[in-house]
């Protein structure tokens, strides 16, 4: 009988166990997101739950239309995960999420939210310039405008600067002096952090380096040292990782944990990387390699490249939409087009002919419907229509434009010239 003790107690534990990660999380509450749209146009809902244990959780969304969508990254319970769809007929539609834990138990779905689509808006767009806003002599090269700040911010590197512009009234209310020159910029999705990649070509003893700041107040409040000089900034859509593009003696890809404020991992790709962005599942990350002429796709959630993307020679920066289907990438050489690539098969779709010059920059509208491109030769932003991949207006900015941010809500557009201003485009 003694023998029988031991294998008794561990069935008992196994049996524990297996009923414990046996339960289905909690059903997720009601989505957060908007209450009314438009067809065509694609709108982001948020859901999240609380685990019974301390397990990872990952979410679906039914979207009302007989569409569902495919599972998240799975998550701690509590974290929220993010996701857009797009409506193609006028109504109302209740959208619901569900929770499925580690072992594969689901929860029930969870109560609707509702929005009220409605036929499409009339199709406009910001393109004239509302504003010129003079800088030092900086060279302003990127820019971002983070959500909920009411703010743009500017890296200035010739200047050792951060502008930070007031876009209420379009006004430099601060300049943040930087330890050297301050390239690319990225910030956190809620917008309480700016990430800045900083670097200087003058001095290359200077430290290749990572910045935070905290919107709050505008304080530096952590930096790491970075492998290689920094040629773009990407932040994951739920905040915990920046991706950071080095330069072509590096030809890899920084990860940074913004728990920690550590580098986690070093990614090789092709040569000179530059551009990077992610997309808004957050499961992939796409990286412009300029003299490798290809786009790589680095799988964030074990930082592999799955695969790369012939886009044509001189690939340099990229915009994604809001619903994640295409990628627009810029290539940096004379009378190039912006190439157009479809995110569910890594495939080029469609080349979008824009102004003679080299194009540089690109954002996209948040809903979808616009890509702007800044043409650093021609001293303009082509407005591309993404329904047909058409330029429907050229707009004349600033000397050497150069990087390009939408604001959060869509209503205009900025510039950064290098010729020492900003261009703000409104209605």
């Amino acid at each position: 009988m003694r023998r029988l003790v031991a294998p008794v107690l561990l069935a008992s534990v196994l049996a524990l166990m297996v009923g414990c990660h046996g339960m289905p999380p909690l059903p997720p509450g009601p989505p957060r997101g908007p209450s009314s749209g438009f067809i065509g146009e694609s709108y982001e809902f948020a859901a999240v739950t609380s685990s019974r244990l301390p397990d990872l959780v990952a979410y679906r969304f039914a979207w009302g239309d007989a569409d569902t969508s495919e599972w998240s990254e799975f998550l701690p319970g509590g974290i929220p995960v993010l996701m857009a769809h797009t409506w193609i007929e006028p109504g109302r539609f209740q959208v619901r999420a569900q929770a499925k834990g580690l072992f594969g138990q689901e929860s029930d779905w969870g109560q609707p939210s509702v929005i009220g689509i409605s036929a499409s808006q009339p199709d406009t767009y910001p393109a004239t310039v509302r504003a010129t806003i003079p800088t030092t002599d900086g060279h302003p090269q990127n820019l971002v405008c983070p959500r909920g700040t009411g703010r743009v911010y500017v890296t200035g590197e010739w200047d050792n600067a951060v502008y930070v512009i007031r876009a209420s009234d379009n006004v430099v209310v601060e300049t943040l002096r930087m330890a050297c020159g301050p390239t690319h910029i990225a910030c956190s999705p809620d917008g309480k952090y700016v990430y800045i990649g900083s670097f200087d070509e003058m001095h290359p003893s200077a430290p290749d380096r990572l910045y935070a700041i905290r919107t709050s107040d505008n304080a530096v409040v952590d930096s790491v040292d970075l492998p290689g000089c920094p040629h773009g900034v990407a932040c994951l859509p739920n905040g915990e990782y920046i991706y950071v593009s080095l330069d072509d003696v590096t030809n890899k890809v920084s990860v940074i944990r913004t728990s920690d404020f550590s580098v986690v991992a070093n990614i090789p790709v092709g040569s000179e990387p530059r551009g990077i962005v992610a997309l808004p599942n957050g499961r992939f990350v796409y990286v412009t390699c300029t003299y490798s002429n290809l786009v790589y796709v680095i799988r964030t959630s074990d930082n592999t490249v799955i695969g790369t993307i012939d886009a044509g020679t001189g690939v340099h920066r990229l915009a994604v939409l809001s619903g994640g289907d295409y990628v627009y990438v810029s290539r940096y050489e004379y009378g190039a087009p912006v190439m157009v690539i479809r995110t569910s098969d890594n495939t080029v779709v469609d080349s979008v002919p824009v102004s003679s010059g080299r194009a540089c920059g690109l954002t996209a509208l948040p809903n979808g419907r616009y890509v702007y491109v800044t043409n650093r030769d021609a001293n303009c932003v082509d407005i591309i229509r993404t329904s047909d991949n058409t330029v429907v207006k050229t707009v004349a900015v600033g000397s050497i434009p150069y990087g390009a941010a939408s604001l959060p809500d869509g209503s205009g557009v900025y510039t950064a010239n290098r010729g020492n201003s900003v261009t703000f485009i409104g209605y």
